[in-house]
């Protein structure tokens, strides 16, 4: 049964802090001198820059790499990719059909009524996964709530857990605002939890807001929470009016929320609240949407490899909300045209490339993928890696809340679900290629993707989360602008690194703990 993001974020995040290494920012990987050595790569067998970039606009071409599931502009891609791989060493490329909830919004408005004409308030965009009035919408008052805060695990009101702290507030009926708050990830609270950190500038914070959460976390949980407290509607005002994060797409998950719900921006916010402190003032919310099931596909190929037993499963996500969400396939389009450059019999091993199809709909298509894996390759799977958001680079607000880049990379998280020697070690080999990177073991990220891999095989997850990771954008402009695509190519050869290392590691080191297990 799916969790919902929350309580899989907020058990992620005890996961880690119930951890007790200290923190190791130096090369060495372990202290036992049988670890495997890490593979030697030739650098110049990973497309150059020039490559990536065309990769990239190819996906920018389409919609500026917004590509809700199964979105013409998603499909489009799907058949670049299918038709790229068809240019490679790849064989057994098919086409996986999978189902999910195609949550379509067709119409949507807000008016605030009263004595006087109507005052339309500017809709973002309906909340997806959200909810349904009826066709002539609903009519009914409005309650603005006190402005929730977060913890690390939880939305609170007036103090108390959301759903509780709603419990003095009338929402039966009623049209909920509420301000959704933005999470804080406490770095400096639990860096001696990590296994290994790369810092060589000393820049990583101790607090790290993440905007996407707001649309991940926060807003499950507050919706949910009006839900069953009866309310007609929720209208969630975002954090901010900046450009780069004004428009958020989220949350993730198969399901629906069991009540309509819009986002608004801060200023319209602030004129909703305005407007009803006037008194008589009531809301016409009208969101009519159909939640189908959609069909879309995977796309599934294998790298072989002369003689080789083992099998690496590398895969991502396709659809997205923005060029960076998702530019996990160009990092994959690298290793696989490194691995084809490479005589059969000299490839590490056989790669399963996955390239699924259904992130957004709550990982619906890497949960039937595993699922239905045929038991001969799945007993041939020693690692799973899943890799997304690459060459992010840093973006955050000053004090007016006007966001900028700060010339550095984005914070990048390794996760590995096993304490045993293979995969932390590939995991730390990786790592130290870069900086700004903090490894956990034994914890998954469960709102990134890939999670499902680990009823198979170890896990090592690769995953960026900037403030601009759920940003809209439609014509690929100023988040094009903050992909690093060196700092891309870079995480590409280590990707490229990682893969080998797990290929090669000796049987033992997947079953021996590591020294930094605790």
């Amino acid at each position: 049964m799916y969790a919902g993001p929350v309580r899989r974020f907020a058990s992620s995040l005890r996961a880690l802090a119930a951890l007790t290494l200290t923190a190791v920012a130096s090369t060495a990987a372990c202290g036992s001198t049988t670890v495997q050595p890490p593979p030697v790569i030739d650098d110049t067998a990973v497309p150059p820059i020039s490559v990536l970039e065309r990769w990239l606009d190819d996906r920018a071409s389409l919609d500026g790499g917004f590509m809700p599931t199964g979105s013409p502009s998603h499909r489009a891609y799907v058949d670049r990719l299918e038709a790229w791989l068809h240019t490679t060493c790849a064989v057994d490329i098919q086409r996986e059909p999978f189902s999910f909830l195609d949550w379509k919004a067709s119409k949507v408005s807000l008016e605030l009524t009263g004595p006087e004409t109507p005052i339309p308030i500017d809709v973002l965009r309906a909340t997806p996964h959200s909810g349904s009035t009826p066709a002539q919408g609903v009519h009914a008052d409005l309650v603005i709530l006190p402005p929730p805060t977060v913890s690390v695990t939880s939305v609170r009101l007036d103090g108390k857990p959301f759903a509780e702290g709603l419990d003095a507030h009338d929402v039966a009926g009623k049209l909920a605002v509420v301000r959704l708050p933005v999470p804080v990830l406490p770095l400096g609270l639990l860096r001696g939890s990590f296994y290994h950190v790369v810092d060589r500038g000393e820049s990583l914070p101790s607090h790290a807001p993440r905007m996407p959460l707001a649309v991940l976390t926060s807003i499950t949980e507050i919706a949910f929470a009006l839900r069953d407290a009866g309310a007609a509607g929720l209208v969630a005002v975002l954090p901010s009016e900046d450009p780069y994060v004004v428009d958020q797409f989220g949350p993730i998950t198969p399901d629906e929320l069991g009540i309509p719900s819009v986002y608004v921006s801060p200023s319209a916010g602030a004129a909703i609240e305005e407007t009803v402190a006037w008194g008589g003032i009531r809301g016409h919310l009208r969101l009519v949407a159909t939640g189908a099931t959609g069909t879309m596909d995977n796309l599934v190929a294998r790298i072989p490899a002369e003689g080789r037993e083992r099998l690496v499963a590398l895969s991502t996500h396709t659809d997205g909300t923005n060029l960076l969400e998702e530019d996990g396939a160009v990092g994959i389009q690298a290793a696989v045209t490194h691995f084809c450059s490479l005589p059969p019999a000299e490839r590490p091993a056989d790669l399963h490339v996955l390239l699924h199809g259904g992130h957004f709909p709550g990982n619906v298509s890497l949960r039937q993928h595993v699922d239905t894996l045929p038991s001969d390759v799945r007993e041939r799977i020693v690692s799973a890696v899943e890799v997304e958001h690459l060459g992010a680079r840093e973006l955050l607000p000053d004090e007016q809340g006007r966001y900028a880049t700060t010339g550095r990379p984005e914070l990048f998280l390794v996760t590995t679900t096993e304490p045993t020697v293979a995969p932390i070690e590939a995991a730390v080999t990786f790592a130290e290629r870069l900086d700004r990177v903090i490894l956990s073991a034994r914890s998954t990220l469960p709102i990134g993707s890939g999670t499902e891999w680990q009823e198979v095989a170890p896990l090592v997850q690769l995953i960026a989360g900037p403030n601009y990771l759920l940003s809209v954008e439609k014509d690929a402009g100023p988040i094009r602008e903050l992909i690093d695509v060196d700092l891309l190519r870079t995480q590409a050869i280590g990707l490229v690194g990682l893969v080998s290392h797990l290929a090669l590691a000796p049987q033992d080191d997947y079953t021996r703990r590591s020294e930094r297990a605790p």
